[in-house]
């Protein structure tokens, strides 16, 4: 903890933008430690290093998987019910510490190089290799904001805490505001690629607790709007793909 502490003293910040977390859709029991100590002990102790420092703002990462059915709040996982957790954490610093945040909360965030297995790479990586893809039905609608307009969100919910002096915890969504189905998805990426990408639809199941229909209930971000829309997000991904040599 003290080191932490050192940490944060040298580097002096306004903000500190929290985005470091363990995400596991469907975590087994010796996955349940690890989901703690990342998303529940880490960012508490990193609040209690920014308020020894005196650091005035923290942004905060939420997700759309914390409102199942579009609830107020139904996690869908373990992980988010962690990230929940720590908005209750977060309240208890904002009460007793001269410390305001503001939270964001993503949906689907994609871009070029995604390392992570997500839908997009297992798309991309199907695409190159003509190999087929086992997916759900592909019925599900989901939100998809690119990485650009993410970094635009992070610095835009700084500029609210800068200018907002009342709200101690303030609560977005990141929607794209137009949702799409998998399947839309899918044949979107196959006619920027010009190529076929082979699916398997209905090979999964859904898992049970899939979230259909995106959240719809959060608070807009003042100040932010997506840029760029879903085909243009895809074409530069399929560009990235072609610079890279990864095209054949």
């Amino acid at each position: 903890m003290n080191g932490l502490v050192g940490i944060v003293r040298a580097a002096t910040p306004r903000v500190v933008f929290h985005a470091a977390a363990r995400v596991i859709a469907e975590h087994q029991p010796d996955e349940v430690g690890p989901l703690m100590q990342s998303n529940l002990a880490f960012g508490a102790q990193l609040l209690e290093a920014m308020s020894a420092v005196n650091v005035p703002f923290m942004v905060n990462t939420g997700t759309a998987w914390q409102h199942f059915n579009n609830s107020n709040y139904d996690p869908t996982t373990l992980y988010a019910a962690t990230k929940q957790a720590f908005e209750d954490i977060i309240q208890y610093y904002v009460s007793v510490k001269p410390l305001r945040v503001a939270t964001i909360k993503l949906y689907d965030l994609y871009g070029p190089a995604d390392p992570r297995p997500k839908l997009l790479t297992l798309v991309e990586r199907a695409a190159r290799t003509g190999d087929e893809l086992d997916l759900t039905k592909g019925e599900q609608l989901i939100d998809m904001v690119y990485i650009d307009d993410v970094l635009d969100a992070y610095v835009a919910a700084w500029s609210f805490l800068e200018s907002s002096g009342s709200e101690r915890h303030a609560i977005f969504a990141l929607s794209s505001g137009a949702s799409v189905t998998i399947r839309e998805l899918v044949a979107t990426y196959a006619s920027i690629l010009a190529r076929p990408i082979h699916v398997n639809w209905g090979a999964k199941p859904y898992r049970s607790r899939e979230i259909m229909r995106p959240w719809t209930g959060g608070r807009p971000l003042p100040g932010w709007s997506p840029r760029v829309s879903l085909r243009d997000g895809l074409s530069r991904c399929a560009a990235a793909i072609v610079s890279a040599g990864q095209g054949s």
